[in-house]
């Protein structure tokens, strides 16, 4: 694997502007989503009035998109046994296969997808499989878990290619997991990608739960994928929204939050119930994504998407603003995550967890669990 020097590419926040009219011709418009998180209550519900169903409810804000990538926070599976004792162990309903079709590409890269050990992960693959939903991220060796998902969408060949953060049961040359969010593995990835396709997508599973300011190697990670060739770079697991940046090609979201996800916390964040659909124009003449638009939504009781609406959606789009200026300030972007980690919401969720896993797992597990916590958020 070849050392990869840094690049020194200069991010600019994204001004929110409007895409409107259907996809012209040789343009790609792709959606993303956050976390999603389906649960049975989910698909039992009523359906919204003024939806015809459940898809509809979800998936009308990007009804014109040709591809639509999403990360599936939790494994398909109907084992009742998990892997660890720890204190979150999440997993989806099989029918939930049935809320997605053939324009997305589902993320497999987070840190719950092997909530039930390797046979939880082989049965989410044999469910997709069997109902023809193409993923990556996540596989039975770590060449099958960094394997790209490629796709032709008229007349433009495109790749995805997701990842999570190293901590989170990565895959080796001999066991499954998924595929480590490691810049090196990243650039050979893209730029083997790019030989086969005009656009590459990237969706990585990496940031600090309930803060919204990307950490130093977010940023990272970011610039040596657009400066490999990928057009786009979406993170996800933070559990809240962030802002978005380009270097005039391709465009970053540092955070686009939960979708679809049941309060699983043992305490009420606000934050994690607010949401977005994005949506990213790719010209295949220009090579590049020339416009994006977001679409706030708040999420209601049960974990379901509501479109933000007067006030909400007017204050929703100035904070994405905000984060969108803060996250390319190095000294501002560190204080402001300080500023996240001081609230009071994110100390009781800190302290409820690791008193949790020091009753579970032991004071050493606990050590180094901080330990590889800081290397990853506040190194380089």
């Amino acid at each position: 694997m070849k050392h990869v020097k840094h690049t020194s590419l200069t991010l600019v926040p994204v001004r929110l502007a409007v895409l409107s009219g259907s996809q012209p011709i040789d343009h790609l418009d792709v959606g993303l989503v956050g976390d999603v998180l389906l649960t049975k209550n989910h698909l039992d519900q009523e359906v919204r009035p003024g939806y015809r169903d459940l898809t509809d409810v979800l998936w009308r804000p990007l009804a014109d998109c040709s591809l639509i990538i999403a990360n599936l926070e939790a494994p398909i599976t109907e084992r009742d046994m998990p892997a660890e004792n720890k204190t979150y162990n999440l997993k989806t309903a099989c029918r939930a296969v049935d809320v997605f079709d053939s324009r997305f590409v589902l993320s497999l890269a987070n840190n719950h997808i092997m909530d039930y050990g390797p046979d939880g992960l082989f049965d989410t693959m044999e469910a997709l499989d069997a109902a023809g939903l193409a993923y990556a991220g996540a596989g039975r060796d770590i060449d099958h878990a960094r394997a790209p998902c490629y796709r032709s969408l008229g007349g433009i060949k495109a790749a995805v290619i997701c990842a999570a953060d190293p901590r989170f049961q990565p895959a080796t040359t001999s066991s499954p997991g998924t595929c480590p969010a490691i810049a090196e593995l990243l650039v050979e990835s893209i730029t083997a990608a790019r030989a086969r396709v005009q656009f590459v997508a990237v969706s990585i599973h990496m940031g600090l739960e309930y803060v919204c300011i990307p950490s130093n190697t977010q940023i990272h990670l970011a610039e040596e994928c657009l400066a490999s060739g990928a057009h786009l770079v979406q993170f996800h697991h933070s559990h809240c929204l962030s802002g978005s940046a380009s270097d005039g090609r391709g465009i970053v979201l540092f955070g686009t939050g939960n979708y679809v996800f049941p309060g699983v916390a043992k305490f009420d964040v606000p934050k994690s119930k607010r949401t977005a659909v994005w949506i990213a124009r790719y010209s295949k003449q220009e090579d590049s994504v020339i416009a994006s638009r977001v679409e706030p939504a708040l999420l209601d009781h049960t974990g379901i998407p509501c479109a933000a609406e007067g006030s909400d959606l007017a204050s929703e789009l100035r904070k994405i603003q905000r984060y969108s200026d803060r996250s390319l300030k190095p000294i501002g972007r560190q204080l402001w995550r300080l500023h996240d980690m001081l609230r009071p919401s994110f100390i009781l969720l800190n302290v409820y967890n690791y008193l949790s896993m020091l009753r579970r797992r032991g004071p050493l597990f606990v050590w180094r669990s901080l330990v590889a916590g800081l290397k990853v958020h506040l190194a380089r």
